[in-house]
């Protein structure tokens, strides 16, 4: 069984999906943390599937690298076979992504770097994509 960790910023729509399938005895993985960049409202998602849950606000710290050397360490801390970017809408540091490679997935939902952002499908469609 897959060991995940799930990195959200907002809502959790995606995160709620993946924590109802992984309910299933028949699902491959488990959710084992899910964290976030601010106290988003889908670590309530988490919560309720008693799923352990942390925040990293990057404006507590001085520099971006101070903040993503604790997001590393709050991530690895639960050993995951495999993180989600399920709706995290921060630019992950160079460093990260290669320590995390190629254990990371981001859910986008549309052509990266064309669309990027919370309104990549509004942006998609008004360009013709």
């Amino acid at each position: 069984m897959f060991s995940v960790v799930v990195l959200i910023s907002g809502g959790g729509s995606n995160l709620r999906a993946l924590l109802t399938a992984a309910a299933s005895p028949l699902y491959p993985a488990k959710v084992v943390a899910v964290g976030s960049d601010k106290a988003a409202t889908g670590l309530e998602h988490a919560e309720e599937f008693g799923v352990p849950t942390f925040v990293v606000e990057p404006s507590r710290f001085e520099s971006r690298e101070a903040w993503a050397e604790v997001l590393l360490s709050n991530i690895e801390f639960h050993k995951p076979d495999l993180v989600v970017l399920a709706g995290f809408m921060r630019v992950l540091p160079a460093n990260i992504v290669y320590k995390l490679s190629p254990r990371m997935i981001n859910l986008h939902p549309s052509l990266l770097p064309d669309f990027p952002g919370a309104n990549a499908v509004a942006d998609a469609l008004a360009a013709g994509a």
